[in-house]
């Protein structure tokens, strides 16, 4: 091997191995072990006690089978991380995380598959509770731990978008799309509160988009890291490795990616709206309770704190680009105290559903109404915290153009989360009216 190219060895070997592992997935979980998709949690549980009995073997296979290929997932995410030592250089902090959370994720999917092979080990022998319980914890193991997908996901997008080159390695779009699912992996931390719904394991949202928007996330990164790695080793051969130029037209792209991730967290709130009008034409009566039980003038004060701080972020905004730092700090202060007390009131309201019996599993409209208003909080809290970094980093001094442009990015975010709070509060809290 030629000496320029020692570096990069068995690095294709490592991003190879993510496909490979998908495969693996793919023929030994899925198709073998029959459990694609899942049960769904209000099944009785004598169905799913005669599954692990009739095809125990077939049980068995897959989920061996699968375990055999998940150390792939490990020796993939060790092939992004030296993709990214190459953007680190002596500084790994953001690479080994990555690489650890490939490694968290792995062991997660380790002990979900070992939970099924325990419950087709002996099955005849134990009661249908048992075996129902002991789908559920292979299920929970499986798509609740998703904090190493986490900190693999945001990490790697974070640090790629840092890229410089006049070309860069990756393109803005797939970091921003990564750091979308490592935000969107979150909703995986609802479903042990939902047994009916889009949040539900076997549910429109918990399944069947997480999935293929993770599988999709393997296959790309697999792909554009292959380029780049193709790229690296015409650098290495050319002796043209080292410092590269800056980017000069960065801002595009830039601004190209973050839209992309815009759209695409538009698009995850569209499905829950779709399904959510889908179910409240298939039962008009329940939902017309279920709208009748939401207070309309708490939902309207909520809107107003959120309207509100709208516009004193774009009054900061403009402080900022008019060079007004002084008055930028205030602004924003103000802004993330109505958003703080929005949080509030919801925390008050969600209090109010659970006592009195209108919990995710009462019915399904308040399935939907968790699921939707605690996606929306959730994106409050980024919103808060990213502006919240953004008037510290003021606060501090700084005045620079990058961050100028980080906070306008931050703004059309904060604007975004306000306007589907609008169509939330017209959908659900007006939604008797209608």
């Amino acid at each position: 091997m030629d000496a320029a190219l020692a570096p990069y060895r068995y690095w294709r070997f490592c991003l190879w191995s993510g496909p490979i592992f998908l495969v693996a997935l793919a023929l030994f979980w899925g198709v073998i072990a029959h459990s694609f998709p899942p049960f769904a949690p209000t099944i009785p549980a004598t169905v799913v006690a005669a599954w692990f009995v009739s095809d125990g073997n077939s049980i068995r296979i897959g989920m061996l089978g699968a375990m055999t290929f998940v150390p792939f997932y490990i020796i993939w995410g060790v092939g992004l991380s030296k993709l990214m030592e190459t953007l680190e250089g002596g500084n790994r902090v953001l690479s080994q995380f990555q690489m650890w959370g490939a490694g968290l994720t792995a062991v997660a999917f380790m002990i979900a598959f070992m939970i099924m092979v325990f419950g087709a080990y002996r099955a005849e022998a134990l009661d249908p509770l048992t075996l129902q319980f002991m789908y559920d914890t292979g299920w929970v193991m499986l798509l609740v731990p998703y904090a190493g997908v986490l900190i693999q996901q945001i990490p790697f997008g974070v640090l790629l978008l840092s890229d410089r080159r006049a070309e860069p390695l990756m393109p803005r779009w797939v970091c921003w799309y990564s750091i979308w699912i490592g935000f969107g992996s979150l909703i995986e931390f609802a479903m042990p509160f939902f047994r009916i719904g889009v949040f539900a394991r076997d549910g429109l949202v918990n399944f069947w988009v997480e999935a293929n928007i993770y599988f999709f996330w393997i296959v790309l990164l697999s792909f554009y890291g292959l380029k780049a790695l193709n790229r690296l080793e015409r650098e290495a051969l050319a002796g043209t490795t080292g410092p590269v130029p800056e980017r000069l037209a960065a801002t595009t792209d830039r601004d190209r990616g973050f839209w992309a991730f815009i759209f695409a967290d538009m698009i995850v709130f569209a499905v829950l709206f779709t399904a959510f009008s889908i179910d409240r034409w298939r039962d008009p009566v329940a939902f017309q309770a279920g709208h009748a039980a939401l207070d309309a003038t708490r939902g309207l004060a909520e809107t107003v704190l959120l309207l509100l701080g709208s516009g004193l972020v774009v009054v900061a905004l403009s402080a900022a680009r008019s060079g007004a730092i002084v008055r930028v700090v205030p602004l924003l202060g103000g802004a993330l105290a109505t958003s703080l007390a929005f949080c509030g009131l919801k925390a008050l309201e969600y209090r109010e559903r659970f006592a009195a019996g209108q919990g995710p599993d009462s019915q399904l409209f308040f399935s939907h109404y968790f699921a939707m208003t605690g996606l929306h909080l959730s994106h409050v809290v980024l919103s808060i915290l990213a502006v919240g970094w953004i008037a510290w980093r003021y606060r501090r001094g700084d005045a620079s153009s990058a961050l100028l442009r980080m906070f306008g990015s931050a703004a059309i975010f904060w604007h975004m989360v306000d306007l589907l709070w609008v169509i939330l509060f017209a959908t659900l809290y007006l939604g008797s009216a209608a």
